[in-house]
């Protein structure tokens, strides 16, 4: 527990600081943290999610105390978040936009590094009961409230109207549909891998 610790706590302060930076310093070229219009990218959310339960569990360990389950349930929602964040990277983003783009400077941490260390932390290090496949349906929470408002912010309101411009590129030829199916079904597969990971 004390590994898990460690790196519990360096994953939260680590990802705390470089959100933290990129909201603060206009001039660096972290388009996807620059000041509250960062609070608008499943990327900072997710970041932001594991890094606080990543530290709350940290310090209670450190201490040499448990969590509780009801907070590493918590914790197990926020680790497929970040994982939701990796793959939709390795998958998606990676081939549109160039994963030079995706992976420099603070996206290697939080598209890349912080995400695998998450699960990494979560699924082998961190002594916790088996997940129940109930419980393991509660990771789609997050990817469907985003989802959900991701759509109204670009198809419903739209850009024009004050929402959002299609920068995760979910709506190309109108496919929004085919994307938000294929997010869940993903998120999907990616609680059951975190899952059986985590019950070995």
């Amino acid at each position: 527990m004390l590994i898990a610790a460690i790196l519990n706590l360096g994953i939260g302060i680590y990802t705390i600081y470089l959100v933290a930076k990129g909201f603060f310093n206009e001039q660096k070229k972290l388009d996807w943290a620059k000041g509250w219009k960062s609070l608008r990218y499943f990327t900072t959310l997710s970041n932001v999610f594991s890094a606080i339960l990543c530290l709350v569990a940290g310090i209670i360990e450190i201490a040499g105390g448990y969590p509780g389950d009801g907070l590493m349930l918590v914790k197990y929602m926020s680790a497929v978040s970040v994982m939701v964040t990796f793959t939709t990277v390795m998958v998606f983003l990676g081939p549109i936009y160039g994963y030079k783009s995706q992976l420099s400077g603070a996206g290697m941490w939080v598209h890349l590094f912080g995400p695998l260390l998450a699960m990494a932390v979560f699924c082998f290090l961190e002594k916790t009961p088996e997940l129940g496949w109930g419980q393991a349906l509660l990771g789609l929470i997050p990817t469907i409230v985003y989802g959900s408002f991701y759509l109204y912010m670009v198809i419903i309101r739209t850009e024009k109207n004050g929402g959002w411009e299609d920068f995760y590129a979910f709506n190309r030829g109108g496919k929004w549909p085919i994307s938000f199916g294929a997010m869940v079904v993903g998120t999907g597969v990616l609680c059951v891998l975190v899952t059986v990971l985590h019950n070995l």
